[in-house]
């Protein structure tokens, strides 16, 4: 039976450097968020009993997508090891989706005026 002690969910930055989205230890079970500034667009989930957490990110943005996302866990299991997997992540968007409206709404707009 392995004894697992960590385990992270990140982005590889672009010089291929580990960026820590969540992780949790052993020491306390719970989710730690290391990236807040995606806080409020994530969910998720842990089970100790398993030794897996789970990331949900929600409002996909340009700089989520087209990335390489890593797990990374260290654990015991007769010696000490470290296992890490990647996945690449694209999103697709569908323009005629988009809808436009000029706002005020007006018939003629003059030549450098805001829309």
């Amino acid at each position: 039976m392995a004894t697992l002690y960590y385990i992270a969910i990140g982005k590889k930055s672009s010089t291929g450097h580990n960026q820590p989205i969540i992780r949790m230890t052993n020491e306390d079970s719970s989710v730690q968020v290391v990236d807040t500034s995606l806080q409020q667009r994530m969910t998720g989930s842990t089970s100790a009993a398993t030794g897996s957490i789970q990331l949900i990110l929600t409002d996909l943005t340009c700089t989520d997508t087209a990335s390489t996302y890593y797990c990374r866990t260290f654990y015991l299991n007769g010696e000490t090891g470290n296992d890490e997997t990647t996945a690449n992540i694209t999103a697709r968007t569908y323009p005629e989706q988009i809808e436009m409206f000029p706002s005020p709404d007006r018939v003629q707009y003059d030549n450098g005026q805001v829309l």
